[in-house]
């Protein structure tokens, strides 16, 4: 899978609420990056499980992930890789509240721009099996 479709389907699996598989997809970018874009796509994995958390009713492990993805995402506005920063901040924030009011959870959208801009996200030697069950 080239690098673009992958972070296509992280997106996606995110969007849909499948936090954890979103996790593992932004991870496996994360792994081939470097420096700063490694630093946000690290963002991206804390943002990923902490949702994912969130969703479980785990709010400490929730609260911890969500403040490192929003001050790792913070130094990468307005977007990055295509990925609409300035768009997830503000959920990101809303569900930090909610959680911290116990209000119920805010759904949860990343805008990918469809011309991804940004360093290379390199070779991620990534093959996605729809087969699985």
């Amino acid at each position: 899978m080239d690098k673009h479709s992958l972070l296509e389907l992280a997106v996606a699996e995110f969007n849909s609420g499948r936090f954890f598989e979103s996790h593992d997809s932004f991870e496996i970018m994360w792994e081939s990056l470097q420096g700063d874009d490694r630093r946000f796509m690290q963002g991206m994995i804390h943002a990923a499980i902490g949702s994912f958390h969130a969703a479980r009713s785990n709010h400490a492990g929730a609260t911890t992930q969500i403040e490192r993805a929003i001050e790792r995402l913070a130094e990468h506005r307005p977007e990055k890789f295509g990925i609409d920063v300035n768009g997830l901040l503000p959920q990101l924030m809303a569900l930090r509240e909610a959680i911290r009011t116990s209000s119920s959870l805010p759904s949860l959208q990343i805008t990918l721009h469809t011309t991804v801009g940004g360093a290379d996200l390199g070779n991620v030697g990534y093959s996605h099996n729809d087969n699985q069950s």
